[in-house]
């Protein structure tokens, strides 16, 4: 896919933001997309992670439940950095 990385990044952005707002189909054409969008492994795992807790409706009755908490635990389980830049050494 010959897209620039902005709309790529936005393409993404949008379906995160549809998961969010429970526009389920739109979200899960973006989310099988990602290998397209997406090209480092991790961001793309990241991303994935996030569809995943986004779109996973089964708890969100359980009163305790906090999409936003699962989020960040789901997040501070993935790396942060992209692979091109975890063995960087400045000059």
């Amino acid at each position: 896919m010959n897209m620039q990385r902005s709309t790529r990044k936005l393409l993404v952005l949008c379906g995160i933001t549809a998961a969010w707002r429970g526009e389920r189909q739109n979200a899960e054409s973006v989310a099988s997309a990602l290998p397209l969008l997406v090209s480092d492994e991790d961001t793309r795992q990241q991303c994935e992670k996030i569809f995943a807790v986004l779109l996973d409706n089964r708890r969100l009755t359980q009163p305790s439940y906090s999409p936003c908490e699962e989020l960040h635990r789901v997040l501070e389980e993935t790396p942060t950095q992209p692979a091109a830049y975890r063995n960087y050494q400045p000059v």
